[in-house]
């Protein structure tokens, strides 16, 4: 699993995402194997992961109950 940052956005915001995942798997273990790395690249870069991401956001909102009402 990694974390997506528009690498424009990281860059103006200085988002600290890298040492965020490093230091939450420094100090909760049982995440250290179900955390992958911070990548910090264009969206573009990464269809996979966006796929991914939708497909997660699609089940979350179906558990939740969430219909697409504007």
């Amino acid at each position: 699993m990694s974390s997506i940052l528009s690498l424009k956005t990281a860059l103006r915001v200085q988002e600290p995402c890298p040492e965020i995942v490093n230091q939450i798997k420094k100090h909760v273990p049982e995440l250290r194997e179900v955390l992958g790395t911070c990548v910090l690249k264009e969206k573009c870069d990464l269809p996979g992961l966006q796929g991914a991401d939708a497909v997660s956001y699609s089940g979350y909102r179906q558990e939740r109950g969430v219909t697409n009402q504007n």
